[in-house]
């Protein structure tokens, strides 16, 4: 099994910054990272591709979930109000939409007789 390192805030936020400081300077955005990586001794280019993208979604360069917006999500789930919540309790009101049950039943014959 592979070990696992946690990195501080630091270290990660000098690694993205170097990443977009050189990435003009290699072939591609992936060689500035394996390069970066390597030079700052953290174990996987792939852990700091992440971090790269986080920090696209963060400045709103990219789109995707902040850490802010996921922390809410956890947060809700762990009270209760998350996606396994029971529909009736997130106070949507009113009976519930029976649309798409019509057309089910439009489309069915009555008996012939």
């Amino acid at each position: 099994m592979a070990k696992t390192q946690n990195y501080g805030r630091e270290t990660r936020a000098r690694a993205v910054r170097l990443v977009r400081e050189h990435a003009r300077d290699y072939p591609s955005e992936f060689a500035a990272i394996k390069a970066v990586a390597a030079r700052l001794g953290i174990g996987s280019a792939e852990a700091l591709r992440k971090w790269v993208r986080q920090a696209e979604v963060e400045a709103d360069e990219a789109a995707g979930v902040s850490t802010a917006k996921a922390r809410q999500v956890r947060d809700l789930q762990a009270q209760g109000g998350g996606a396994g919540a029971d529909p009736g309790d997130l106070g949507g009101g009113g009976p519930p939409r029976t649309d798409s049950y019509l057309f089910v039943t439009d489309s069915v014959s009555p008996p012939a007789g």
